[in-house]
């Protein structure tokens, strides 16, 4: 198999997991009736893990549970037996017994809590101050991305986005441009938009002030990641802050997968946001394509491929 016939393999296997997000789950919304989807189901349940799991096992462990639970492992498997040969042989082995039972006892912990309509945030095996944290982390399913679903059916939250891109690390993990840890990329992919809660999501192609939505992202950290105990509001703090330096390869390969699902989810609904903002192909590359390219250059190359033969950028070109 070529390296292009694998990346094209991996990012179809990605535009599949996007109906997850369409799907509803049988776990609810905090204090309400409403079904979370089960893309929305994930990223929470992984951000428990995260969040729960140090007081339980070590890293390693931890990181074999979070896979558990993108994976869906708790459920079907379903997603699992479809995943390329290549990836499945790369992740395997961390699926060791300790963390399929780690990981199922974190899912059980996240599914009591969000089993029925509830208001109180008791997460079970959590700290008050760690409850009060994923409690406010269901506050990421109200905030709606400008990028629309695969089917066009509506727009992404952002609780959606986070799942799908963390996954997105795990199968592309061959196409960064320098090699990385990759559970240290799923981490920081989990918790890099928490702070939408507070300072709400930003189109690239829109046109908001930079550094104005900077200083409500700061503050949005400063609040939300100060909900947790000192120790681990630190941790995770400083997986957000390396996420937006972008100097480490780590944040760099995050940076580009981040961009990678609103230009699948265009190619498939028709032109979604290019077309909603007037978008032109130098524009595209501008703020997209050289920021991707410098993380994941031949993610970019393939998409700018199937880009430049796309409707509404083949009439510029």
């Amino acid at each position: 198999m070529t390296d292009q016939s694998a990346l094209a393999e991996s990012l179809q296997y990605l535009d599949d997991v996007d109906a997850l997000k369409s799907t509803p789950a049988q776990s609810h919304r905090l204090g309400s009736r409403a079904l979370e989807s089960h893309a929305d189901q994930r990223w929470h349940s992984a951000i428990t893990a995260l969040v729960l799991g140090t007081r339980l096992a070590d890293k390693a462990t931890v990181d074999g549970a979070i896979l558990f639970i993108l994976l869906g492992l708790g459920f079907d498997g379903l997603w699992q037996s479809r995943l390329p040969a290549r990836v499945r042989a790369r992740l395997d082995p961390v699926l060791t017994p300790q963390s399929i039972s780690l990981g199922s006892t974190l899912l059980s912990v996240y599914l009591d809590r969000h089993g029925a309509a509830r208001d109180h945030a008791d997460y079970g095996l959590a700290s008050i101050e760690q409850s009060d944290f994923l409690a406010e982390c269901d506050k990421l399913k109200d905030v709606f991305r400008a990028t629309r679903l695969h089917d066009d059916s509506r727009h992404e939250n952002t609780a959606e986005h986070s799942f799908h891109v963390a996954l997105h690390a795990l199968l592309l993990e061959d196409f960064a441009k320098e090699p990385v840890d990759v559970f240290h990329v799923v981490r920081m992919l989990l918790v890099h938009d928490i702070v939408e809660i507070d300072a709400g999501d930003t189109p690239i192609h829109g046109a908001g002030d930079p550094r104005e939505q900077a200083e409500k992202e700061q503050v949005a950290a400063d609040r939300i990641f100060g909900l947790l105990p000192s120790a681990q509001c630190a941790e995770l703090k400083a997986l957000w802050t390396e996420f937006e330096a972008n100097t480490t390869p780590e944040a760099q390969f995050a940076k580009s997968l981040d961009r990678v699902p609103p230009i699948c989810a265009n190619l498939a609904n028709g032109g979604g946001t290019w077309v909603d903002y007037n978008v032109t192909y130098d524009q595209l590359v501008a703020r997209v394509g050289q920021k991707m390219a410098n993380g994941a250059p031949a993610i970019w190359r393939h998409l700018d491929a199937r880009i430049r033969v796309f409707p509404w950028f083949a009439a510029q070109l």
